[in-house]
Formats: C-alpha cells, sequence, structure tokens
C-alpha cells in the first residue's frame, strides 16, 4: 500500500520600524581625546519582542590608527547575554542634521548582534557644518528590523 504525504509550512517574516533622534546639547563644550565616546540612550524597536539599540558617539575618532581627525559613530545592539535571539537583521540609516538640513546620511545592513559603524563618519576639519547656531549636534537613526 502506498502512502502520500503533503506537508506545507511557512515563515512569516515581519518588520518593525523605528526612528530616533539623539540631540548633544551645547557640543562645542565637549573636550574628548582620541577613544572617549559619549553614548545616547537606550532605544527600542519593536513592540511584541522588542529589541534595544545604542548609537557610541566618538567626538575625537574610535582610534589613532584609523579614524584620527574624524568623528567615529556606531549603532550597538544592547543583547541580554542570557536571552540572545539567535539572528538579529536590521538595516539603519543614519543622518547627521543641521537645523532641520541633512548634512551626512549612510546606511547598512547587518545581520549580527555585535553592532556597525562608521569610524570616519565625518570630518572634523568640517565640525561647524554639523553644530547649529544653538550649539547642538543632532542625529537621525531610521531604523527596521525584521524577524521570522
Amino acid at each position: 500500500m502506498s502512502v502520500k504525504q503533503i506537508i506545507q509550512s511557512s515563515t512569516t517574516v515581519t518588520s518593525d520600524e523605528c526612528i530616533y533622534t539623539w540631540t548633544i546639547k551645547n557640543y562645542r563644550l565637549i573636550k574628548s581625546k582620541v577613544g572617549e565616546k559619549i553614548e545616547s540612550p537606550k532605544f527600542g524597536v519593536g513592540s511584541d519582542d522588542k529589541k534595544y539599540f545604542q548609537l557610541s558617539l566618538y567626538p575625537a575618532g574610535d582610534t589613532k590608527e584609523r579614524a584620527e581627525g574624524y568623528i567615529s559613530l556606531f549603532l550597538r545592539p544592547v543583547i541580554d547575554s542570557t536571552n540572545k535571539s539567535d539572528k538579529l537583521i536590521y538595516k539603519c540609516t543614519l543622518s547627521a542634521i543641521n537645523n532641520d538640513e541633512v548634512v551626512q546620511q549612510l546606511t547598512l545592513h547587518d545581520d549580527s548582534a555585535i553592532g556597525k559603524g562608521w569610524a570616519k563618519f565625518y570630518k572634523l576639519e568640517h565640525i561647524d557644518k554639523l553644530i547649529s547656531f544653538e550649539n547642538t549636534k543632532s542625529s537621525i537613526v531610521k531604523i527596521r528590523q525584521w524577524t521570522e
């Protein structure tokens, strides 16, 4: 006797999006050395299974060897080591703005829980283009996360 099996399965991929604005007031008062960072407050993407992220800004560059003379900017997932997800897939657009004008914009895709960014995000010699008349520097992160 023959047996016929029909098996079906499906995976649903969902996408959550967050637009996060981080403004640093009195930016010109920052006197940092290469390797010193400023971290944004944590922000979450998603509703049911929220994933948290954080920006790390190095006003004088993250390392002397690769980023001296530049502002370095990184997006890092905030991972609970006791509850690691199998996969974290996201697309991120990071924009540096001055008085609602986009001065620098970069996009990345990542599928790891380590985080990514740019060691040479913006040249320090052009810093005046980033800082507003109110002495603030703002970054906008538009992040879309996919889950299975």
